[in-house]
């Protein structure tokens, strides 16, 4: 068996186990990303486990291109969205200048065939602040046609 294959401490050093190790829970899944809160900009880590809590990476990069304005990680500049850009409007004006900036920020993914929108709702719950709801389905997981939802506040 490899390096890492189980946790350090957990068998004698140089011990090979017989057959596969089966706890699901370190077993590398490569449609998997660590899950990045783009909130608190830290990785999450499950509390009960101490593993860190992983996502598809289709959905994480959703989150990252919904999550984080163009520009701001700097070697990927070209990845995040323009929302805050958008000058105060209301009505179709608005929806359609979000909805062109979201389908922007979505580009790749969107390109790539790896998502479909299917949803995005606008809303001006205070004067200062629009909310962006964006539903899409991942088509990289198979089977798989119920859309998640992703809530973008600015």
């Amino acid at each position: 068996m490899s390096a890492g294959t189980t946790y350090a401490g957990a068998a004698p050093a140089g011990a090979d186990p017989v057959g596969a190790y089966s706890d699901p829970a370190i077993l590398v899944q490569s449609s998997n990303a660590a899950l990045w809160d783009v909130a608190t900009k830290t990785v999450l880590v499950d509390d009960t486990t101490g593993l860190v809590k992983r996502i598809h990476w289709v959905d994480q990069a959703v989150a990252l291109s919904l999550g984080v304005q163009i520009g701001a990680i700097a070697s990927q500049p070209t990845l995040g969205h323009t929302l805050r850009q958008i000058k105060r409007s209301s009505g179709q004006k608005l929806e359609a200048e979000v909805r062109d900036a979201v389908r922007l920020a979505l580009k790749t993914l969107l390109d790539n065939g790896d998502i479909v929108v299917t949803d995005i709702v606008t809303t001006v719950p205070v004067r200062s602040q629009i909310v962006v709801a964006v539903s899409y389905i991942n088509l990289r997981i198979p089977n798989v046609k119920l859309p998640d939802n992703l809530v973008v506040a600015f």
